[in-house]
């Protein structure tokens, strides 16, 4: 996969294909779909150094008019954190497994908390044996907010190195569950590294979820299955 190249100013960005459905924004603040938009970009290379990033990140890019002269923060804001502050509450727990790397830097471990993160290269990898069919994880909510959306962004997502995303697995079909309610309902994903949701307004009340790995697109090198990032919205 390639990322659509494009500029502000002189800060170069990778365009992401995201059209998030509108009451995506429900939990926040209206004013932060000024902020958000419905565009995603990756923070790489110069713009980094500009904002005075340390690591590359996925980041939003809001309805704001581009004026000569602004500072780069002006523009941009991170997601899923809302432009006026505010941010959903999440973590995770009972995961099944994660994959532990061997690297000339020490071992590597690809967690559950990952998901939460939304920087390259940051993925969780399950670490079963095969493709990770019937691994399971949940996400545990801390407020009383109603989510009614998955929001993920599938595979292993590396803009230095891309093939990463074809040579690892991806998922392909999920479970979800309602802990509290046992209400359950199957998704196929999207083979795409760029951002979608999963519609889960069908579970009756506010409840920890838990996913389960139905079907993957495989790999073309590693017999491993990532996702890069997923929270309840």
């Amino acid at each position: 996969y390639t990322y659509k190249k494009k500029y502000i100013g002189r800060f170069p960005l990778f365009e992401l294909d995201a059209d998030m459905p509108d009451d995506l924004y429900a939990n926040l603040d209206p004013k932060s779909k000024e902020y958000l938009g419905n565009k995603f970009m990756l923070l790489t290379g110069l713009t980094k150094k500009a904002w005075g990033e340390n690591e590359d990140a996925i980041i939003g890019l809001g309805m704001l008019p581009a004026s000569k002269g602004k500072k780069a923060e002006d523009f941009f804001t991170r997601f899923p954190s809302g432009g006026t502050g505010e941010e959903p509450y999440y973590k995770y727990k009972n995961e099944s497994s994660h994959l532990i790397e061997e690297t000339k830097e020490g071992k590597r471990e690809y967690k559950i908390e990952n998901l939460s993160i939304m920087e390259q290269d940051t993925p969780w990898v399950e670490g079963a044996d095969g493709w990770g069919i019937g691994e399971t994880f949940t996400i545990s909510t801390k407020n009383r907010s109603f989510y009614k959306y998955i929001l993920l962004m599938n595979g292993y997502i590396s803009a230095s190195n891309p093939k990463l995303y074809d040579e690892n697995g991806r998922i392909k079909k999920i479970m979800v569950e309602g802990v509290t309610s046992g209400k359950k309902k199957e998704f196929t994903v999207k083979d795409t590294p760029h951002p979608q949701t999963v519609d889960i307004s069908f579970l009756p009340e506010q409840e920890d979820v838990k996913i389960t790995i139905l079907d993957v697109y495989k790999g073309t090198k590693y017999e491993d299955t990532a996702i890069h990032f997923m929270i309840l919205w």
